[in-house]
């Protein structure tokens, strides 16, 4: 997909539904690095149910193995709240809210933390997950609330620990049978992952900073006529840069900081059931807090994409969502040349048997960097992924991703070719408890000095969810 945005930023969430298909049960190292390494997107996927999404090995409902959750008024009157009488009678608004609230643990080893091409260093961490979440149990309209955590511990490395905050408040509304109002609102502060674009080198801490976005969207589908606008504000505020040592690397991170405005629109038409051919028009406008670089070049610009393209959804088996056009990124620097490139995106779900799934995702795209004479990052992506379901409550996955870094204005151009591999067991004890396995591949090579390396990683994972 055509998608513009900060390089790198953390642990982001992957907007788009391919993420739920080769992610695990539980936050899995495979999961979190492949999230560190995915970015915003403002030309998502549909915002409908889609048939063969819902009925993949890794999405469809196991009765015996999802969790209940709590009613809501049963917790307050836990605590004494609510009233025995109120809670038994379900006079309260809060019957119809559940609360599920879970715990994950993650240990895990990595060959390679500083993602150096040279003396690796290795060590372990220990990550603790805990989060809640509280949604409606409406036959209409929807809220959804969720609050989470995730707290990493180096072994060896402890300046590299790092504590996530995610919070996200979501609703949909049901205006009428072919019209659906929904947003999403999220306030994170995350970590920069090492590797990341504009890595400031192990004598810095990891950068971290906040990531407020909000998303506001509307689908109309009536009489073969599919209208999905969508606008975006999303805005990364960096935290100050903090030396391992006294007297250590100064980082300027705040020249970092920008805010994104971006408005976009699906227009199609569904020429027969379950196909539609849509146009996709997208505009940016990317703004930094500090107008000028440290290098005193100026960092604002815009991006603009069209796309068009076909979504096939005609049964449980097969999805198809496809785009290709072009993209424009015009910047105020009057040294950059304008950045030209066909874009495109690819989403595909199949679900080959009742025990297998396959899902394939393409896309196209650039990343912010603030490294000098560089305008912007070019990337080519490509994802591959199968689930395959060994018993009711046993699921072995195995997932890839494969990219083409250019970083535009140098003469020769540097690119990284990246490569990243997940193989991964989940295991469902039961309605309340999950455990996993995971073996991970990281690698990157660069035409540049010193930027490229490999890590490796394996990892156990337990949780606990109610």
């Amino acid at each position: 997909m055509a998608i513009n945005t900060r390089a790198l930023r953390g642990t982001t969430t992957f907007a788009g539904f391919l993420g739920a298909a080769i992610a695990c049960f539980a936050p899995t190292p495979a999961a979190a690095q492949l999230r560190d390494q995915q970015t915003q997107t403002y030309l998502s996927g549909p915002n409908y149910a889609v048939s063969a999404k819902n009925e993949s090995v890794r999405e469809r409902p196991r009765e015996e193995f999802d969790p209940l959750g709590i009613e809501l008024d049963e917790l307050f009157g836990a605590v004494g709240l609510i009233s025995r009488e109120a809670v038994e009678g379900k006079t309260t608004p809060l019957a119809s809210f559940n609360a599920f609230p879970r715990l994950n643990t993650t240990g895990r080893y990595e060959s390679n933390i500083y993602r150096a091409e040279a003396r690796a260093k290795p060590d372990r961490i220990g990550i603790l997950s805990p989060g809640l979440t509280i949604r409606s149990d409406w036959a209409n309209h929807s809220v959804e609330l969720t609050s989470s955590a995730d707290i990493g511990r180096w072994t060896g490395h402890p300046t590299e620990d790092y504590e996530d905050l995610h919070n996200l408040f979501r609703f949909g509304i049901d205006v009428t049978d072919s019209l659906m109002l929904s947003g999403d609102f999220n306030m994170d502060h995350l970590h920069e992952p090492r590797g990341a674009i504009d890595d400031p080198g192990q004598g810095v801490r990891p950068l971290t900073y906040w990531q407020p976005k909000a998303t506001l969207q509307g689908r109309y589908f009536a009489d073969a006529i599919l209208l999905n606008p969508a606008f975006t504000v999303s805005r990364l505020d960096y935290d100050g840069a903090i030396p391992v040592v006294a007297g250590g690397p100064t980082v300027n991170a705040h020249e970092r900081t920008f805010t994104d405005t971006n408005v976009n629109s699906r227009f199609g038409y569904e020429f027969q059931p379950g196909t539609i051919a849509f146009i996709l028009p997208s505009a940016t406008w990317r703004n930094f807090d500090q107008t000028r670089a440290d290098d005193g070049t100026l960092q604002d610009s815009r991006i603009y994409t069209v796309l068009g393209g076909l979504t096939w959804d005609v049964s449980s088996v097969t999805f198809l969502d496809i785009g290709v056009g072009y993209l424009v990124q015009d910047f105020d620097e009057p040294t950059f040349k304008t950045v030209t490139s066909p874009a495109g995106f690819l989403t595909g779900i199949w679900n080959a048997t009742e025990l297998l799934t396959l899902t394939v995702r393409a896309e196209s795209f650039t990343t912010e960097t603030t490294q000098a004479n560089i305008s912007t990052v070019l990337t080519h992506r490509g994802t591959f992924g199968i689930d395959y379901e060994i018993s009711d409550n046993l699921i072995a996955s195995w997932s890839n991703v494969f990219g083409i870094n250019t970083y535009e204005q140098l003469d020769p151009k540097r690119q990284d070719t990246t490569f990243s591999s997940r193989l991964g067991i989940d295991y469902l004890i039961g309605r309340n408890f999950t455990t996993g396995f995971g073996l991970g591949w990281d690698s990157q090579n660069s035409n540049a000095f010193d930027h490229s390396f490999v890590n490796r990683s394996i990892e156990f994972r337990l949780g606990v969810r109610l």
